[in-house]
């Protein structure tokens, strides 16, 4: 009854049921995508009656009844269709008393499973003879929020050799992973695929002698260029002259005198560097 202003109101009277079938004691549970998943289990209540009086009962996410013993049914570590971060699943379990036959109610284990980071790899543009960060290659999409992700860079697209850094300074396919630590039972993180990473970093180094020759003589200068890219164009230009090979023969010098000097000059582009001596 309530009492209002010294006012007692009518007596209802209220039951308490002490069931001889308490609510079995469960856990939720989580895995990495595409992780070896282990059957559910659940602690009998043995609020009551010691747990050998006991028979657990199993039931899958619509309530039927799928399994009785005392582990579950194996859950499933797949994303479900359309879900790109996490997937929960429902199962539920109940414990009977042997002797008379009465179920509790059930118990609700929600199995969760994190979704592996997913990368897009966009290959950086070549450059010459300049650092490159793989980091900027490298895009999440499907960032799980309030997880830190791990992230590692690898000398191989295999990932064989870790790297201490994210930046290089060769030409090279190289490889990345991300990871995150979702304390998942296992202990495991989640990983994402090692994708590769393509880079071009042009090098070019260009040496030329200058050359002599006598009066009314044509002059012949060869270059020396060490470079790792596939294209080179040369472009020599001096005195009215010029050619577009690696060796340059100028045309001759009608009317010149002994110590007289000709400037000439050549450029050398090798896939994005250029050098000009």
């Amino acid at each position: 009854s309530q009492t209002v202003d010294n006012c007692e109101g009518k007596t209802n009277i209220v039951k308490v049921v002490i069931s001889d079938a308490p609510n079995p004691i469960v856990q939720p549970v989580s895995y990495c995508e595409g992780e070896t998943t282990n059957p559910l289990t659940a602690q009998v209540n043995e609020l009551t009656n010691p747990a050998s009086a006991y028979q657990l009962i199993w039931y899958d996410e619509n309530h039927s009844k799928i399994a009785d013993g005392p582990t579950g049914p194996t859950p499933t570590a797949v994303m479900r269709s359309g879900e790109t971060l996490t997937s929960t699943y429902r199962y539920y379990v109940t414990q009977k008393l042997t002797d008379t036959g009465a179920e509790s109610t059930e118990s609700e284990i929600v199995v969760t499973v994190y979704a592996n980071p997913v990368l897009t790899i966009t290959n950086p543009p070549a450059v010459c003879e300049t650092e490159v960060d793989l980091a900027s290659a490298v895009a999440l999409t499907n960032e799980v929020a309030g997880m830190v992700y791990n992230k590692s860079y690898f000398k191989e697209a295999t990932g064989s050799t870790t790297m201490n850094t994210s930046k290089v300074q060769e030409s090279g396919t190289y490889g990345v992973q991300y990871a995150y630590n979702a304390n998942v039972n296992s202990g495991a993180q989640c990983k994402s695929k090692i994708e590769p990473i393509t880079v071009t970093i042009d090098t070019l180094k260009v040496v030329v002698e200058n050359v002599t020759t006598c009066p009314d003589m044509s002059a012949k200068f060869t270059s020396e260029v060490k470079t790792n890219a596939s294209s080179v164009t040369y472009a020599w230009t001096g005195n009215g002259d010029s050619g577009s090979t690696a060796e340059f023969e100028t045309k001759k010098f009608m009317g010149g005198n002994y110590g007289d000097h000709y400037p000439y000059s050549l450029t050398v582009t090798a896939g994005t560097c250029s050098e000009t001596l």
